[in-house]
């Protein structure tokens, strides 16, 4: 079973791709270990192609009280606890929407982030002249259609219209679909982040290349 799954990766993204995941995978059995790829992208960078509006649906950046409205939806993955978390924090939601139904979404911040999609106790730091795109979003009734992609590239349009330089993300080393999708959109890489347990606690390590970008995790002590 395991080498079927290896197999699939190298047919779909290289022998070298299936190399790094099973040297990935058998760290994982010494210790836990994560390895994020820091992306950026700019105006600069975009594939201009995701700038156009999809059909029959509106993207724009939602209110707060259309979020929570819509968020009564349980399969958007939304709750109204965590829309007044982001609202506090001032981040901000770029979705599209087909009558009341939101299609897909994302969030973006400024300010430092909870990595809650990895663990509860990981901050990620970045420089604020950049966006951080997290917690993106698409109902399966949608999927196929790049409204991820368009909604960043819509997103990064306007917060480049704002002053802001541009977006930073990660993707999991391992997610090489993801990374793929990122490329052709425009991201680029600019370095990595390692979060490693030692002991009884993470620790984090950033690449040279992340310092340009204020990009490091944070661990968060109990």
């Amino acid at each position: 079973m395991r080498f079927e799954f290896y197999r699939q990766v190298a047919n779909q993204h290289g022998l070298r791709a299936a190399a790094y995941n099973v040297a990935y995978r058998a760290a994982n059995k010494l210790t836990e270990l994560m390895i994020l790829d820091g992306v950026t992208v700019s105006v600069a960078t975009l594939d201009k192609k995701f700038l156009e509006e999809p059909k029959a649906k509106e993207g724009r950046f939602l209110d707060f009280a259309t979020l929570k409205r819509l968020s009564k939806n349980p399969e958007l993955m939304l709750t109204e606890r965590f829309i007044e978390q982001a609202e506090a924090k001032g981040d901000r939601c770029y979705g599209f929407l087909e009558g009341e139904l939101l299609s897909s979404y994302g969030w973006y911040s400024t300010k430092p982030t909870l990595l809650t999609e990895v663990r509860d106790d990981l901050v990620i730091h970045f420089n604020p002249t950049y966006a951080y795109m997290y917690n993106g979003f698409t109902h399966p009734k949608f999927r196929g259609q790049r409204l991820h992609a368009i909604g960043m590239a819509k997103a990064l349009e306007a917060l480049t219209a704002e002053g802001l330089d541009g977006l930073v993300s990660y993707v999991d080393s391992t997610n090489f679909a993801s990374l793929k999708s990122c490329f052709r959109m425009g991201y680029q890489t600019f370095g990595h982040v390692a979060l490693v347990k030692l002991g009884d606690r993470f620790r984090s390590y950033a690449s040279a290349g992340c310092a340009r970008y204020g990009f490091r995790v944070e661990v968060r002590r109990a």
